[in-house]
């Protein structure tokens, strides 16, 4: 694919998550990363979260992407980015009253 078309490799990353092919949504979320698509930190991010709920990899990326992004975008990086870590100081604080 063209170098322009970077948003379309995400977004064949979003159509296959909706579909619930995670590992191809991951492919494609990759490839768009590696051409600097910023939105495909966060959409990747979304699926360690949500899918795999694999906390610290989503927060590694929520922070990529925050920091590669200089515009609009990084308000979403970063929305995502403070969800995360609310996310795991309530799965630590459960922990806690285990013990």
């Amino acid at each position: 694919m063209e170098k322009g078309n970077i948003l379309a490799i995400n977004n064949l990353g979003v159509l296959y998550d909706r579909n619930k092919n995670y590992k191809k949504a991951r492919e494609y979320y990759l490839m768009a990363i590696n051409k600097k698509c910023s939105f495909a930190y966060n959409n990747l991010g979304n699926l360690y979260e949500d899918i795999y709920q694999d906390y610290e990899k989503a927060k590694e990326l929520y922070s990529k992407c925050f920091k590669e992004t200089k515009n609009t975008e990084a308000l979403i990086c970063k929305q995502n980015f403070i969800q995360i870590i609310i996310v795991m100081m309530r799965k630590r604080k459960n922990i806690w009253k285990k013990q």
